[in-house]
């Protein structure tokens, strides 16, 4: 039951209530789904040998944000779909999550995290997953309805025409709330309003930074 659950602490039952506008029988309807969906998808045992492929990529890994929020640092250009196993990819997608909110609850500012999601340097002939993409609405859904009120902001870096094809699908299934948390970086100093210098790698510093590479260099 909800009750015996530890996960459902006074904390997680507002979240759950403010994505469901504070409608008890929707909220409580949603979390047990979200229990539900945590015992059937096995979240809690999810660790770093079940996402070592995934992990030895590259592609994502967690930093903070100025607001103490965990942020999930996301470049598909390191995405290989000959080499990936979709289920775990869809693993690592929650063991990211997982940790980033664990981080932010840790460091006590915030039960939120971030995403940026950095398109730089994505080859369409060489990253481009279709199978993930026919699944992303279902991607998306699950982290939507399982992580309620746990995004914080999305930033996306290098928005293209591929970028805008996929939003076109998804985003029917996206939340108001989560629509008004995405925010497009077009310029690289604009990064520094949300993360200090010391958290970022060299490539998303204005010092290292290549202003043509950083305008979207994509397919």
């Amino acid at each position: 039951s909800l009750s015996a659950d530890p996960l459902c602490d006074d904390k997680t039952c507002l979240r759950f209530l403010r994505a469901r506008e504070m409608k008890i029988s929707d909220t409580i309807e949603m979390m047990i789904k979200w229990q539900n969906w945590r015992k059937e998808f096995g979240v809690d045992d999810i660790d770093e040998s079940s996402v070592k492929n995934e992990l030895a990529s590259g592609k994502a890994y967690n930093l903070l944000d100025k607001e103490g929020r965990a942020c999930c640092i996301v470049r598909p250009r390191l995405h290989d779909p000959k080499t990936r196993q979709m289920d775990e990819v869809m693993k690592f997608a929650v063991f990211l999550l997982e940790k980033a909110t664990k981080a932010s609850e840790e460091k006590g500012q915030s039960e939120q995290v971030c995403l940026l999601y950095d398109r730089r340097g994505f080859s369409y002939s060489k990253n481009f997953d279709r199978q993930l993409f026919s699944t992303s609405n279902t991607l998306v859904s699950m982290l939507q309805d399982n992580y309620a009120e746990r995004l914080g902001r999305m930033y996306v870096i290098g928005a293209n025409w591929v970028y805008w094809m996929l939003f076109k699908i998804v985003s029917p299934f996206l939340t108001k709330r989560t629509k008004d948390k995405i925010v497009l970086i077009y310029k690289l100093e604009d990064l520094g309003k949300y993360f200090d210098d010391d958290q970022l790698e060299a490539e998303f510093r204005v010092a290292n930074a290549n202003s043509n590479a950083f305008a979207g260099n994509t397919e």
